[in-house]
């Protein structure tokens, strides 16, 4: 299995384009059990399979204004915003080879596992909740979920909030969420790892289940 930490923020296009590759490869058979992407991305809002257009509160002249691009998406859910400060990862993966029983088991796993680095290493109380599907701190989402699968090899994925502009969220329903709202790592200690850097915690949480030996760093030019 690959990983991969890019450095700055990457434009939303750029990275569906490749992670559509790079699944390519993995259903060739060319990329092992594939390979994880770790980034954040230039301002975006994306809408899912299940996205509703009037979750899109802030007018297309605003958004243009604050240099937040759009895009509809295939991943599962409605809409969400990224941006820098954002952690985003992208598990291109045969959920098969990495002895997945299931997506639901998938999706659990990771959510659990980026809620146990929240608490363990940053003191944050966050919880897994597989209802509101995301890893909330009480009322506050903290990390969403937005999952693609094609013949058992994933694409998408989850965004944790290091630092992000919260502000940004305002010109959404994030996730066509009412009952609640969106916090940070910053918002909740007051401080804030660089999203490369808690990046590089969530490499060490795929070492734990599939072995140091497992995971190679691939280069991308």
């Amino acid at each position: 299995m690959y990983w991969h930490i890019f450095d700055g923020p990457q434009q939303y296009g750029e990275m569906l384009t490749l992670q559509e590759r790079f699944r390519d490869r993995v259903l060739a058979g060319e990329l092992d059990e594939g390979i994880v992407l770790f980034l954040e991305h230039a301002p975006v809002y994306t809408l899912g399979i299940r996205g509703v257009e009037k979750h899109i509160l802030m007018p297309e002249a605003e958004r243009e204004r604050r240099g937040i691009a759009l895009y509809r998406t295939r991943r599962g859910g409605d809409v969400t915003y990224h941006g820098p400060g954002q952690l985003v990862i992208y598990p291109i993966l045969d959920l098969r080879r990495c002895h997945f029983g299931s997506v639901k088991e998938f999706v659990v796993w990771w959510g659990s596992g980026m809620a146990a680095v929240l608490e363990q290493r940053y003191g944050i109380a966050a919880r897994w909740n597989e209802k509101k599907t995301g890893v909330w701190v009480g009322r506050n989402k903290i990390a969403a979920v937005g999952l693609h699968v094609k013949k058992g090899v994933s694409a998408h994925g989850f965004a944790l909030n290091c630092d992000p502009d919260l502000t940004h969220f305002t010109g959404i329903i994030p996730c066509g969420i009412t009952d609640g709202g969106v916090t940070s790592i910053r918002r909740e200690r007051g401080a804030s790892p660089r999203p490369a850097e808690l990046a590089h915690e969530l490499v060490a949480m795929l070492a734990e289940r599939f072995g140091t030996d497992n995971l190679r760093e691939y280069p991308i030019s």
